[in-house]
């Protein structure tokens, strides 16, 4: 009976929130509106800045892979260590070096967009703290994050290169780290979104009771977003759209991702 209880008063406060979030929404349309922009700038700046870089790691992972597939080939083993040894350790170091290039673009990029649209969804919510107490917690709580995607990332690069290699010699095989890996990196975003509104790392997991629901109510509103706003382009181009409508659409779900971060503000303030 309690635990029927509890999970009756936890969707209550799901419930209960989000209709105050869109409350909180209407009646401050101009910072909602300004995160959306500001979320939507991200996305464009982002990928002006690391498509380059991301282009030259998919080309050093490639050459790597190639040249461990002809070492393996002639019988050699241990494709860790070959990645140091002379014949691919330039390779290697120039793929480490645009990884990490990578992320501290990406880490910049982020901190100033990102914890400026937190920041706005902190105000509509009645927040008063100043723009730049935002945006020092935010960057802070980030570079624990940001140590943590570099591990990811490298494990992820060697994964990948052994899964291409070993694709090669078994046809067959089936990437199951790779799956492993993809499901560490989904806890990983919701563990960064919950530590955002109370800026602790471990928010998803000190405060389950109220964060674990609420990503779990954070993962259905986006998919449901995500999949409102496509249904919307591919109408739109279908319709000869123009570009105006299209940046509207795209306005229309960062509006959405900045009422998702007033929600998880608004529940997380129960915990």
């Amino acid at each position: 009976m309690k635990i029927l209880t509890a999970i009756l008063n936890i969707l209550k406060l799901l419930v209960n929130e989000f209709v105050n979030a869109l409350r909180m929404a209407a009646n401050t349309p101009r910072l909602l509106f300004f995160g959306a922009v500001i979320d939507a700038l991200f996305f464009i700046v982002y990928g002006f800045f690391l498509t380059p870089v991301n282009d030259k790691i998919i080309e050093h992972s490639v050459l790597i892979g190639n040249q461990i597939s002809t070492m393996l080939a002639k019988g050699q083993t241990g494709i860790l260590l070959k990645l140091f040894e002379p014949e691919l350790r330039a390779l290697t170091g120039k793929l480490i070096l645009a990884t990490l290039l990578g992320f501290f673009v990406t880490y910049l990029i982020y901190c100033i967009f990102h914890g400026t649209s937190w920041h706005l969804a902190r105000k509509i919510t009645g927040s008063h703290n100043s723009w730049r107490h935002s945006l020092l917690g935010f960057a802070k709580i980030n570079l624990v994050w940001l140590f943590l995607a570099i591990v990811y990332k490298f494990i992820d690069i060697y994964v990948s290169l052994r899964f291409q290699i070993l694709k090669r010699f078994v046809p067959e095989a089936v990437d199951i780290w790779g799956g492993v890996l993809t499901t560490i990196a989904i806890i990983g975003i919701f563990a960064a979104v919950i530590s955002y509104s109370k800026f602790e790392i471990l928010a998803l997991f000190t405060k389950y009771k109220t964060a674990v629901p609420l990503a779990l109510a954070l993962a259905v509103l986006f998919l449901n977003a995500q999949y409102f706003t496509n249904l919307m382009w591919k109408l739109f181009n279908v319709a000869n759209g123009t570009y105006v409508h299209l940046v509207w659409i795209g306005l229309l779900f960062t509006g959405i991702v900045m009422l998702l971060k007033v929600y998880t503000l608004n529940v997380m303030r129960y915990d």
